[in-house]
């Protein structure tokens, strides 16, 4: 077990409490262990909505961290409780949905909650950690009859959540995913804009998920996203995640970021600072091949030829060289290591030869101060794309018009 699986077996051991506990094989339906474990949910979230919030502050008290954490037990304790005591057959989704409110004693959120008031208006809290509390239920009635459960809540500024997968089995449902934020001191930890999929089922019945989520912020629209792949949790300790990353990117976006996911891949889509100052952003196409234990980031990455060379000249060369021509590759390294610190994309053209673009970027000589062009020569098949070329030289068979302001994403 590598270092990292161990540290987080660690911190689940230490965050999730009683969580272990709730997982032993013995137990067996229990309405009263049920209630005791939904009051002390409310008893967390009245707690917490109790502290005030300081404005313009990004800190969570330790109070708040403690409430919410405590939430969180109190709510998967309560959810293991509940399908322990669900009959052995596939749900109505929002029939379940319906009763968990009821059953938990949490208000029902409006129909259109952006028209609707508050909680905090509407009610006596003087505080956001733990209000607007929304349950969603999604079920997969296939050979592994899942219910997905994504609980959600408000923090300052932003939001959390909570993801929870039971699995329907012979002789019970079994929790086989518990995904969450770890413990946070600043707002930023929490899990803004969740999303996720979960893969039609794979070799042997084998699945994953895929999540996606913001960090809250109060005033900053240079934000990260969080790309996480899970497997279920089969023995109910080690921590289901097996690739993790995060990058910077730019809120002009509108969710959905995670597009597709299939029984080995997934992609991801988001708009990451363009090396273009004029453009300031480009979307950035992430897809990945999944395996046993990780995930490999595969073709397509880009949507045009203009976006593949934004994304060819800011990605480290480790990935770069793998959409570069095999025989241009000392030449292409080379071209990739040179910094580009300021400059615009240009022109758009294409060559002679059908498969063939030439983008052009134009930029300052930090040395002489004057103007300069680079040329890259990008081939395509569909939507895939290849560095050809990258030259100081314009490529005198790529004479077609301009088409730089027809390009959608630049």
């Amino acid at each position: 077990m590598t270092p990292l699986r161990l540290t987080a077996v660690f911190l689940f051991l230490l965050c999730a409490g009683t969580r272990l506990s709730a997982q032993t094989p013995e137990l067996k339906c229990d309405w009263t262990r049920f209630q005791q474990n939904a009051a002390d949910l409310r008893t967390a979230r009245d707690a917490a909505r109790k502290i005030p919030e300081n404005e313009g502050d990004s800190d969570v008290p330790p109070e708040a961290i403690k409430q919410i954490q405590q939430f969180k037990n109190s709510l998967y304790a309560s959810l293991q409780d509940y399908f322990l005591c669900q009959p052995l057959r596939m749900p109505n989704a929002q029939a379940l949905q319906t009763d968990l409110y009821t059953r938990l004693s949490l208000p029902v959120p409006p129909p259109d909650p952006e028209n609707a008031m508050s909680e905090k208006d509407a009610g006596p809290w003087t505080g956001l950690f733990l209000s607007n509390i929304t349950i969603t239920i999604q079920n997969v009635s296939d050979t592994r009859n899942l219910v997905a459960v994504l609980t959600q809540f408000g923090i300052p500024y932003g939001a959390d959540a909570e993801l929870d997968i039971f699995s329907l089995q012979k002789d019970a449902w079994k929790p086989v995913v518990n995904f969450t934020s770890e413990p946070y001191k600043r707002i930023s930890g929490g899990f803004e804009a969740f999303e996720y999929k979960i893969s039609p089922p794979g070799p042997k019945n084998s699945w994953f998920l895929v999540a996606t989520h913001v960090n809250p912020w109060p005033t900053s629209c240079w934000q990260t996203l969080f790309i996480d792949a899970i497997r279920p949790d089969e023995i109910g300790m080690s921590y289901p995640l097996f690739h993790e990353e995060h990058w910077g990117y730019i809120c002009d976006d509108v969710p959905p970021y995670l597009r597709s996911v299939t029984a080995d891949t997934f992609q991801v889509r988001f708009s990451m600072p363009s090396v273009d100052e004029s453009a300031l952003s480009s979307v950035s196409v992430m897809t990945y091949k999944v395996h046993d234990d990780h995930a490999v980031r595969i073709q397509p990455v880009a949507l045009n030829p203009v976006n593949f060379v934004d994304e060819w000249m800011r990605t480290p060369w480790r990935d770069a060289q793998d959409w570069s021509a095999p025989g241009h590759l000392a030449d292409l390294r080379k071209a990739h290591t040179i910094q580009h610190l300021s400059g615009d994309f240009t022109a758009y053209r294409s060559c002679s030869s059908t498969s063939l673009n030439e983008v052009e970027f134009g930029e300052e000589d930090e040395k002489t101060d004057k103007e300069r062009s680079r040329f890259f020569l990008v081939r395509q098949n569909g939507n895939i794309f290849q560095m050809a070329r990258a030259s100081n030289h314009h490529d005198p068979s790529c004479n077609g018009p301009n088409r730089l302001d027809s390009v959608k994403d630049r």
